[in-house]
């Protein structure tokens, strides 16, 4: 059963600095006005202080932040330490360098990989599959082929005009018969070795197609932070990290170019909100997310949010702990009764408490037989109405240049 304490209690008042987070530090009042803290790091440090047999009163920063250092003053909850507003100060604080010089810091009482997700890709549309079959380089490449092999052709004396020639390979990789007649040696063996060529392309196409229409291809994602970074600076991706988090102060002080351009352009395009909601958990565009596992690994349990593919490459481990003035009274017995709480298990039966449990399990998507329809085909019939309207317009041009030709001769026999 938890202690209650009343105004009149003679038990020492700490005064806990906090940020209010849903489900990780709630802020509660019981039936007789009495203010306490819950969820996973507020149950837990409610715990310890009430087994130290302290009281608490809260104290929350107007800015919402963690704190960092801005022209010479200490912002958010490590301010309120630093201008000795408040005792304690509670909410994933990272105990770095700078944060040392100002105030102490308990012991580890949770540990966490920081990584980074990116949102599935959306299939590529099947209007355009007749086109993603082979990349551009090997659509170039065919193509640099067929005008080599023509002009080979051409070289070796066939009795066919360039163009002529071109259309007679064209279609060969279409699967039409090849028809030049009086060729040379040379000319033979050059085509033989085109239409085992031809053969391997259409197979390839072919394969390729049937079974991009039958599922449709989804693009590569970025699997490694390097590449996070060059798909960011290429505008390919977006990239959010937490206001809260300490990733975006990693990035920015970072030695490493390509780690200190990602924080830069996350700074300049304020990519760092206070809370992840709609954006960027329920975004269309193409995101990524730099956030601890955990946090991964619950957005990905979230109903109706886009699903994350999360990279197993970890940027760092980051450590949170209870942040203290630097004289503060009672720093060896919060010590010990927090460590003690974290040993029992507190921290991870909190953490199921507040979070697993609440989660409700994401759809499992179930692969389904897809027949085609007409749109999986859209691509063809474009490409297709495309050729007629050209030749149409091929057509005309043709006639129009002939009349006019014809024209100007009766013109100068007059």
């Amino acid at each position: 059963m938890p202690l209650k304490f009343n105004s009149t209690s003679k038990v020492q008042l700490i005064r806990l600095a906090v940020l209010p987070l849903k489900d990780d530090i709630d802020i509660v009042t019981d039936e007789s006005g009495q203010i306490s803290i819950s969820g996973t790091e507020g149950s837990l440090i409610d715990a310890v202080l009430k087994a130290l047999g302290y009281r608490y009163k809260l104290v929350i920063p107007s800015d919402g932040e963690r704190g960092s250092l801005k022209d010479g003053n200490w912002t958010g909850i490590i301010g309120e330490l630093v201008n000795n507003r408040a005792d304690l100060a509670l909410g994933w604080i990272a105990p770095t360098e700078k944060r040392h010089r100002v105030v102490d810091f308990s012991n580890t009482y949770y540990s966490e990989a920081m990584t980074f997700g990116v949102t599935k890709p959306y299939p590529i549309a099947t209007a355009y599959t007749i086109f993603n079959s082979f990349d551009l380089l090997s659509w170039i490449g065919i193509f640099t082929i067929m005008i080599l092999i023509t002009l080979l052709l051409l070289v070796t004396r066939a009795r066919y005009s360039y163009l002529q020639l071109f259309l007679k390979i064209f279609g060969s990789i279409l699967k039409q018969p090849l028809m030049i007649n009086n060729v040379s040696g040379i000319a033979l063996t050059l085509l033989v070795f085109w239409l085992f060529f031809t053969q391997l392309i259409s197979c390839f196409y072919s394969s390729v197609l049937l079974s991009v229409l039958t599922k449709p291809f989804t693009p590569n994602v970025v699997r490694n932070i390097r590449e996070l970074s060059d798909a960011v600076s290429k505008g390919n991706l977006e990239c959010y990290t937490s206001k809260q988090s300490i990733a975006l102060d990693f990035l920015l002080n970072s030695k490493v170019k390509y780690l200190k351009n990602l924080g830069k352009t996350i700074e300049q395009n304020h990519w760092n909100p206070s809370s992840f909601k709609d954006i960027p958990l329920k975004t269309t565009k193409n995101v990524a997310i730099l956030h601890s596992e955990a946090f991964l690994i619950m957005a990905n349990r979230v109903p109706n949010t886009r699903f994350l593919i999360i990279s197993q490459n970890k940027m760092f481990s980051s450590n949170s702990a209870v942040a203290m003035r630097k004289d503060f009274c009672c720093k060896e017995n919060f010590n010990v009764m927090l460590t003690r709480s974290v040993e029992a298990g507190l921290m991870d039966f909190y953490f199921k408490k507040f979070v697993f449990n609440k989660i409700t399990d994401r759809r499992i998507d179930v692969e389904e037989e897809k027949i085609l329809t007409v749109a999986d085909f859209s691509g063809a019939f474009i490409s297709y109405i495309s050729g007629i309207l050209l030749s149409i317009f091929t057509f005309i041009i043709e006639i129009t240049i002939r009349n006019f030709s014809r024209r100007n001769r009766t013109d100068v026999d007059l």
